[in-house]
């Protein structure tokens, strides 16, 4: 099941990044790391060929949805990046 932050609701996102610890920050980054490979391979093994573009297809629709699903996993990921940082920062000037 995929699950993500709409970048529309981005505020809210901030707030639920801003109460999280480093640990969970972490375990956050590496779902999302494996739920990027797993929509990668279904890429991989559902090929968009030019008649699913014609036909608008099943195969076509869920193109879609993955490469919108990886654009939100990429800026959560970019987000909680920077959010880790920001400890390991805190970590360094202590």
């Amino acid at each position: 099941m995929i699950t993500f932050y709409s970048i529309t609701k981005s505020k809210q996102f901030m707030n639920y990044i801003s109460n999280l610890t480093e640990q969970e920050i972490q375990s956050r980054i590496d779902e999302i790391y494996s739920e990027l490979n797993d929509i990668k391979q279904l890429k991989a093994n559902n090929r968009l060929s030019s008649e699913d573009i014609e036909d608008v297809s099943d195969n076509y629709q869920y193109n879609l949805e993955w490469n919108y699903a990886i654009s939100e996993y990429n800026f959560e990921l970019k987000e909680l990046i920077a959010a880790r940082n920001k400890f390991h920062k805190m970590a360094t000037e202590e």
